[in-house]
């Protein structure tokens, strides 16, 4: 796995240094890459119930171009795992968290699901399911073992605040600063430790095994009907973990000749560092081996967030875990607005087109404003202004050249009369 890049975290409520340096044998960070799936829950909306999944909402925002990865999922490292050149050793990864937060500008973003149930940091709403999507393979012919996906679900809890400054982070996020809420690991029973947390235990079968979608991956949706409502301003908290139902001759056995469980996860982009919004809390986590038995120094009794991951290489496998949680809106709901093209009957923004691009060439954006001061801006996906131009009176064909421009997603925003429309591109390398 690669190094876990020290992080200074001033804690809000305590002056405390968070995060460590902890390198992991070499090879451990091959992941098993898996095909690309559909959105699992696209289309499925009403006016007060939504599916929220971040990962796919970054896939979105990319135009389905994210990249899917997936890696066992056990208790502990002593069944052996075969990595490739490097030889067998035990699994890295033994527990996985996540955070769900409603009022990410992505889920509201009006290009991608306009007129889809809308909710803010105001919003109070229930959690009626959450949906995991997983490989789930048995190499045990024996139908009577039954293994257990366990899922324990945390809502209201006052979850720590942390923030993070380091010079190998901020460049690469185009932030000085990592926000994250801490989630409680107790290593000893390798759980979710917060207090008040909901717990589901999912039966993995034969049956459940051979149930699978139409592209091979399994999908285990549980009801949360009995959670509480989720308050305003606070946070839904997940964690998932794996219960072998069978013995095993440790250092001996492999998982092959087992049972054993994947969970997938999407990178954003292959070569590319993940989008970071300043207090946008969907983060994903994961518990790594030095964690689990609680050798982790300063990071021991917290699952370790994706970011911690993130140094000076975007070579991070495990950036969004594929959580699904269905929600319910309670109050403060709305909906997410309809893309306008027009500012007024006379000012509009057109299609940017070739969209996509390729780099070194030129895209054309139509535009038309009765402003004398219009402009049309070209942004990163930070938001940060790369080009302006000055916009006659009158419809025209603005063109931008690339060749200054990596690869990748912009924004480019019409500004007349005090408003603004904004529409994105992409560049392919």
């Amino acid at each position: 796995m690669k190094k876990l890049f020290t992080l200074i975290a001033i804690v809000f409520v305590a002056s405390t240094i968070f995060g460590q340096v902890a390198v992991y044998p070499t090879g451990k960070d091959v992941p098993q890459k898996v095909n690309k799936i559909a959105p699992l829950k696209k289309g499925i909306k009403t006016p007060s119930t939504r599916w929220y999944n971040y990962a796919e909402a970054m896939d979105a925002f990319y135009q389905n171009t994210s990249v899917p990865y997936g890696n066992n999922l056990f208790p502990d490292t002593t069944i052996l795992v075969d990595y490739g050149t490097s030889g067998y050793s035990g699994p890295w990864i033994h527990a996985l968290g996540d955070v769900l937060d409603v009022k990410s500008t992505f889920f509201n973003d009006l290009t991608l699901y306009p007129g889809e149930l809308a909710m803010n940091k105001l919003s109070t709403f229930t959690v009626d399911s959450i949906g995991i999507l997983c490989i789930y393979e048995r190499g045990l012919t024996d139908p009577n073992i039954v293994d257990t996906l366990l899922i324990e679900v945390s809502v209201n809890a006052t979850l720590p605040s942390y923030f993070f400054v380091n010079s190998d982070i901020n460049t690469n996020l185009g932030s000085d600063t990592v926000f994250i809420h801490g989630i409680s690991y107790a290593y000893q029973t390798n759980t979710l430790g917060v207090a008040g947390k909901k717990t589901y235990k999912f039966p993995l079968t034969a049956q459940f095994c051979a149930d699978t979608l139409a592209n091979g991956f399994n999908y285990v949706e549980i009801a949360t009907s009995d959670l509480p409502t989720v308050n305003a301003g606070k946070y839904v908290a997940t964690a998932i973990s794996f219960i072998p139902g069978y013995t095993w001759v440790p250092n001996v056995d492999t998982l092959t000749q087992k049972n054993r469980f994947f969970f997938v996860s999407y990178k954003e982009q292959d070569g590319m560092f993940p989008i970071y919004t300043k207090k946008d809390y969907n983060i994903s986590y994961l518990v790594p081996q030095d964690l689990r038995y609680n050798n982790a120094g300063t990071w021991n009794g917290l699952f370790i967030p994706s970011f911690a991951y993130m140094g000076s290489t975007a070579d991070y496998s495990y950036e969004h875990h594929l959580f699904y949680y269905k929600t319910t809106c309670l109050t403060n709901c709305g909906e997410v607005g309809i893309e306008n093209t027009t500012i007024n009957s006379k000012t509009a923004l057109g299609d940017a087109f070739p969209n996509p691009s390729n780099l070194n060439s030129t895209i054309n954006i139509p535009v038309n404003t009765t402003s004398e001061g219009a402009v049309l801006i070209v942004k990163n996906i930070l938001g940060q202004a790369l080009i302006s131009y000055k916009l006659n009176v009158g419809s025209s064909n603005v063109a931008v050249n690339t060749l200054n421009l990596p690869a990748g997603i912009y924004l480019y925003t019409l500004e007349a009369d005090g408003h603004s429309i904004t529409k994105k591109l992409s560049i392919n390398k």
